[in-house]
């Protein structure tokens, strides 16, 4: 038997009500994050992997649903460079539908999509926050 690497994998996913507006998504990490998902919804995804030789079978079907208590990302986010080591970063507040007790801010210096990949600190109940890190190639 032989056995190829693996390449990429293929993400198909669709809300349990729509199956035939499927969404797929490619990747070469074993993991990703989704956003911009409605609330209180239910979702299905399956996910298959390539070789240079082709695609291998679908997994199995896999359903979760999203929380009804979602609470929306900040709108308005905006950044300026304050040094050659610093963002400020502001946004507008989150309406309060449940109790908001902080933002986690999120921020890399590469083009990444996968957010665990990106540093992240986790802030109070404020609209601003300074990051402080060498930008000097962003600038």
């Amino acid at each position: 038997m032989f056995k190829f690497q693996i390449t990429m994998y293929d993400i198909q996913f669709w809300k349990d009500l729509l199956p035939d507006e499927k969404r797929m998504r490619s990747t070469t990490e074993r993991r990703t994050v989704y956003s911009d998902l409605d609330d209180n919804t239910e979702y299905k995804f399956r996910v298959r992997a390539k070789t240079r030789k082709g695609e291998g079978p679908w997994s199995s079907i896999v359903s979760f649903r999203t929380d009804r208590n979602i609470v929306r990302a900040p709108l308005n986010v905006k950044a300026m460079a304050t040094s050659e080591s610093s963002i400020e970063v502001w946004w507008e507040a989150v309406p309060l539908r449940t109790k908001v007790t902080g933002y986690e801010v999120f921020y890399s210096m590469t083009e990444v999509e996968d957010l665990t990949k990106w540093q992240r600190k986790t802030v109070g109940l404020t609209t601003r926050y300074d990051i402080h890190q060498t930008f000097k190639n962003l600038l």
